[in-house]
């Protein structure tokens, strides 16, 4: 592999991916050979964070869905989106077992058939909880976590990560400070229109 194409593996788009992420691989073995402990740092955090386009994707998709409730936009991690990677490589390894991590941050999972789910229409699925949500009182629920999750108020940060297998887009979203916090609910999950 020659250094431009080192060089070249680190640009990345949501298209090819995966395809990146192989090269990074092959990058890893040389670097490894050649010591190079720069290229193996800029590689592994590549396989780790999302791309440009996603992570933007992700932003301006809750950033819609949030407004409609009076909660600020969120800014991206990429310290959550390292640990939302490694879940979803986990869940990988686990032959796309669907879990929680149990972390200390909150959580929102989604998987589909590959392709159908991107970041907007995985936010939007989330947000599809919001009809059976009970407004003003409602608090912690299956049905509900994950939008209930996406709106919450107090919620500054977002990191995602993303897998396939089995055919499937797996994709993990971690959030701090995490929400869905019992007794904090009607000052966190705004109505529509921000009504309390």
């Amino acid at each position: 592999m020659t250094a431009d194409e080192v060089g070249s593996a680190t640009t990345v788009t949501g298209a090819n991916l995966a395809r990146s992420r192989r090269a990074c691989k092959r990058v890893m073995l040389v670097t490894v050979r050649l010591t190079n402990l720069t290229l193996v740092v800029a590689c592994t955090s590549l396989l780790h964070a999302a791309p440009p386009d996603v992570a933007s994707q992700f932003i301006a998709a809750h950033a819609r869905v949030r407004a409609k409730h009076c909660a600020p936009p969120l800014t991206w991690s990429t310290k959550l989106a390292d640990v939302a990677q490694h879940w979803a490589d986990t869940l990988r390894a686990k032959h796309c077992a669907f879990e929680h991590s149990n972390g200390q941050y909150g959580e929102n999972l989604a998987a589909g058939t590959i392709g159908v789910l991107d970041p907007a229409g995985t936010v939007d699925y989330w947000y599809s909880e919001i009809k059976d949500y009970k407004f003003p009182n409602g608090g912690f629920s299956m049905r509900t976590g994950h939008f209930t999750q996406l709106v919450w108020k107090s919620t500054t940060q977002v990191g995602c990560g993303h897998a396939q297998c089995n055919g499937l887009d797996v994709w993990v979203c971690e959030y701090d400070p995490a929400g869905n916090v019992d007794g904090e609910y009607r000052d966190n999950v705004l109505a529509p229109g921000c009504q309390r």
